[in-house]
């Protein structure tokens, strides 16, 4: 577990009472943070109030995605509780807002970042989306912006040992060949993603 403990070089500060912020000791983009609990708190039991209070705390500027990924199936590399934020474009922001997306998902836009209103809305669509589990939760994916959320459930984990993760869902992918790069194109980056889905 790198979180427990953590390095000191990647401490950059308290977030809360219960979590703390961390860099990203392997990057996938520049400017890539995690808070984390600071006791061990498994990646796939629901998020808290608290753990949306926290990640809250991190969006400082208007150009944050933060992303969760909720066990393995959804790309969460690591146990522990850790949610992630790294300041980027979304490519898929457009149609993610118009709602256009042919996978099951569940969206709510909003005028500012409130952890309460979050909190609700995510316990709505974990609902809704029959993602709460006895005690662990269905593999879902969650992306966060100042002015929406999405969540989507997932049932696969890869497509042609290409993995997806929640920043795939906002159309932002990382492959490791020119392979894989030219068959995810001719596959569809928008087939590779309802095939992933739930």
């Amino acid at each position: 577990n790198p979180f427990l403990p953590y390095e000191p070089d990647m401490f950059v500060s308290e977030a809360g009472p219960v979590h703390v912020c961390l860099l990203n000791k392997f990057p996938v983009l520049p400017n890539h943070l995690l808070i984390c609990s600071k006791s061990f708190v498994d990646q796939t039991l629901p998020l808290t109030l608290q753990d949306f209070e926290a990640w809250l705390m991190g969006f400082d500027n208007n150009d944050l995605l933060g992303f969760y990924n909720s066990g393995q199936v959804a790309g969460a590399s690591q146990a522990h509780r850790h949610m992630q934020l790294v300041k980027t474009t979304i490519p898929m922001e457009t149609q993610i807002k118009a709602g256009k997306l042919d996978f099951n998902h569940r969206l709510f836009l909003f005028d500012r970042l409130d952890a309460v209103a979050l909190f609700n809305y995510y316990n709505k669509a974990m609902s809704e989306l029959g993602l709460n589990g006895q005690p662990q939760c269905l593999p879902y994916n969650l992306l966060l912006t100042p002015n929406w959320m999405l969540i989507v459930p997932r049932s696969a984990s890869n497509q042609n040992n290409i993995y997806a993760n929640g920043l795939n869902y906002a159309g932002l992918f990382l492959v490791k060949s020119e392979q894989q790069a030219q068959w995810l194109t001719r596959y569809g980056l928008l087939k590779f993603l309802k095939d992933c889905s739930g």
